[in-house]
């Protein structure tokens, strides 16, 4: 009896509605407010970088992709951490943190 209530291992949207004594048009509204949020949210974790900067990570992507045989998305996430730590000099290159004596 109590399987009736659930779709596909979630429970109906009718059944959702009355235990919030919400309506069906309302509960709608509510996912699609929901779904909206995480996709902006998705949207806004572009790392964001200067011009200037954008083009040391390009040609750094282009280092590590040729010269390391690095794959796509993990050249770039390298990049980019390298640029936003400062090490990256204009040519893409990476510039060695002073050792400490």
């Amino acid at each position: 009896m109590a399987a009736k209530n659930y779709v596909w291992g979630v429970k109906a949207a009718s059944r959702v509605a009355n235990q919030y004594k919400w309506t069906i048009a309302k509960l709608k509204q509510v996912i699609r407010e929901e779904i909206q949020a995480a996709l902006d949210e998705k949207k806004k974790k572009k790392t964001k970088v200067s011009k200037a900067g954008q083009k040391r990570v390009s040609k750094k992507i282009a280092i590590l992709k040729r010269k390391e045989k690095m794959p796509a998305k993990q050249a770039a996430a390298v990049a980019y951490s390298m640029e936003k730590s400062g090490r990256l000099t204009k040519h893409g290159r990476y510039k060695k943190k002073k050792s400490k004596k």
